[in-house]
């Protein structure tokens, strides 16, 4: 099971657009948070978000966040890396 980081752009994207992309791919199990070692929970940037404990591949993953995001606005650009480690500065979120 990998854990991956999935940035999406929506190409000329509104605010709304955005807003509805963050409730899909919610619905989709990618979070816009992400945990720390100590258990707490910060906010990913817009347009980020966190696929945790999965067994899709890489290009899985990119995949199936392109089909989400092209219901939104055609012409999403993704980018997924798989974590090994991860450090942030971000806001905590609980």
């Amino acid at each position: 099971m990998a854990d991956f980081t999935v940035r999406v752009e929506l190409r000329g994207g509104s605010e709304g657009d955005y807003d509805a992309l963050y409730v899909a791919m919610e619905k989709s199990g990618y979070l816009r948070i992400v945990q720390a070692d100590d258990g707490s929970w910060y906010q990913l940037p817009s347009g980020e978000f966190n696929l945790r404990n999965s067994d899709l591949t890489v290009r899985q993953v990119a995949d199936f966040a392109k089909q989400v995001a092209e219901n939104i606005r055609q012409g999403a650009w993704v980018i997924v890396t798989q974590a090994v480690a991860r450090y942030w500065h971000t806001d905590k979120t609980k």
